[in-house]
């Protein structure tokens, strides 16, 4: 009895897997690598009475640092989130944050009218802070 070389089916099908594997490797280093571009949604700003630029203090506590407000001439400078642990916020990162106000110095994140209505914060990058202009026209290039 001797071994069997494999048929030209079977290496055929080898080759396919082997060229499968390869593909789903490549799409798995391009997932990993290729980093999420941010995009603001609009409905939340609009639905916002303030926007600011922050750094986040006390995600837990819902404390942040406020260093610019965007939409209104409002000065503000350490306020409380309420929602903000619910967002995905990091002690001494800066974020973009649409904001509704509740009380003098507290507020919450609207809801993004996506499933589950979560509360969007976003990284305050350069192309964050690029589409924020936009959204808000004039009155964010004062």
């Amino acid at each position: 009895m001797h071994d069997a070389e494999p048929g030209p089916p079977t290496r055929l099908i080898l080759l396919l897997i082997g060229l499968a594997c390869l593909w789903w490797a490549f799409l798995a280093v391009l997932a990993v690598t290729t980093a999420n571009p941010v995009t603001l949604n609009r409905a939340q700003f609009q639905e916002a009475t303030h926007v600011v630029t922050a750094t986040v203090e006390d995600p837990a506590a819902g404390l942040i640092a406020v260093e610019r407000e965007w939409k209104t001439a409002a000065t503000l400078a350490q306020i409380n989130v309420l929602n903000l642990s619910s967002t995905a916020a990091e002690r001494g990162e800066r974020y973009v944050l649409p904001l509704q106000r509740l009380g003098r110095t507290t507020y919450r994140v609207p809801p993004a009218p996506l499933p589950g209505n979560p509360p969007l914060i976003y990284p305050a990058t350069d192309e964050a802070l690029r589409q924020l202009k936009e959204l808000l026209g004039e009155r964010a290039g004062r």
